[in-house]
């Protein structure tokens, strides 16, 4: 579980293993019940980039990240 904390810029969360060749994608859902849309993008082979909207303003909360690789 990471906190997005960064609003419209996204927050950069660091995944606890790296992938090695490739990050396809990851999934999100929030956390907290603080966010009703939640979006996360490969950044690198190590992090994601996060980001928890209510409607069309960035909030901060709770996202939890299952990320794909290999």
């Amino acid at each position: 579980m990471y906190y997005g904390c960064d609003a419209g810029n996204g927050t950069i969360a660091t995944l606890p293993v790296s992938f090695p060749n490739n990050f396809y994608f990851a999934l999100a859902n929030d956390g907290a019940d603080g966010c009703h849309t939640v979006t996360v993008l490969p950044h690198t082979l190590s992090t994601a980039k996060i980001w928890g909207k209510v409607g069309d303003i960035h909030i901060d909360s709770f996202l939890q990240i299952i990320a794909i690789g290999r």
